[in-house]
């Protein structure tokens, strides 16, 4: 499923900027990887719950150098494939906007950091369950929510206060609620999503501006502003910025949310529901109660 087969999907992100903006930033050695660090470690963990072993697994990351974060998983796989948005620094180049793998390929795949920024993230969905082989893993980890709503709220009111309206700069993220409807939808069996929430103390919000260009996730919105922000709204954004999100020792907060997803390729083996009927007690007997036809 592409974007050209699918009328409906919005197309929100640039998806070439994203990829531009990646292929850049990984040949700076300053580049910041603090949230990808975090995801990587969280799949690390849930995979120690897993007693399975691997034969060939894809890695979908933002940047190769946080493989090394996920020991568990070289552990348990017997071939990873390294996989992301860059001709030079994978071991194949993977667009989550436009994936194209060969069907029931591998075991387990992994998509770390990726999936916020895609236009049609059930066809992204879809695409990895095709590639997964019966019974194999889906894991991911993607900023959703409520993320940055204090930078949000900071710039809309300052150029609510200082221009003519508000322009797009931060996108919208996927929420919680959607998102194990989506793996569903999307044919994965036992579907997860949770979230977990960050709460990252910055000293001042342009430390906060700094970070998110320094991991390529500045304005990725095809509707945003093509032209710098006014010098007397941005200046009133920091100032607002401060005034409501300041800590007692003058230091201010950024949340991010990043949901964790988990879905399984249908296989015969997994547990099934009960069909209707079934049931060799019934309610009633256990309560103690009497039962009344409906």
């Amino acid at each position: 499923m592409t974007n050209s087969e699918t009328n409906s999907v919005p197309d929100l992100f640039d998806r070439q900027l994203y990829i531009k903006r990646r292929e850049k930033l990984l040949q700076n050695p300053k580049r910041e990887d603090f949230l990808w660090r975090y995801m990587a470690e969280s799949i690390d963990t849930s995979l120690q719950d897993v007693a399975y072993q691997f034969d060939k697994t894809l890695l979908v990351l933002p940047d190769p150098a946080i493989q090394d974060l996920m020991p568990t998983l070289h552990e348990k796989t017997q071939n990873c494939v390294i996989g992301g948005p860059s001709q030079n620094d994978f071991d194949i180049f993977i667009d989550e906007e436009n994936l194209t793998l060969e069907a029931e390929a591998f075991d387990l795949i992994i998509s770390i950091g990726g999936l916020h920024a895609v236009n049609d993230l059930p066809g992204s969905l879809v695409n990895y369950r095709h590639a997964l082989k019966p019974n194999g893993l889906f894991l991911a980890v993607m900023v959703g929510g409520e993320s940055l709503k204090e930078l949000r709220q900071s710039l809309s009111q300052a150029e609510a206060e200082c221009e003519n309206g508000i322009k797009p700069h931060i996108h919208p993220f996927a929420e919680l609620s959607d998102l194990a409807g989506l793996l569903q939808r999307a044919g994965f069996t036992l579907p997860v999503a949770d979230t977990d929430r960050l709460k990252i103390r910055y000293q001042n919000p342009l430390k906060l501006l700094h970070d998110l260009r320094l991991m390529g996730e500045t304005n990725l919105l095809k509707a945003r502003h093509k032209k710098f922000m006014r010098r007397e709204t941005f200046l009133r954004a920091i100032e607002i910025y401060h005034d409501l999100f300041a800590e007692a020792d003058g230091k201010v907060t950024a949340r991010f949310d990043l949901h964790s997803l988990s879905g399984w390729a249908p296989h015969e083996s997994q547990q099934k529901p009960l069909k209707p009927g079934s049931a060799k007690a019934r309610l009633a007997d256990a309560l103690n109660t009497e039962e009344k036809k409906l």
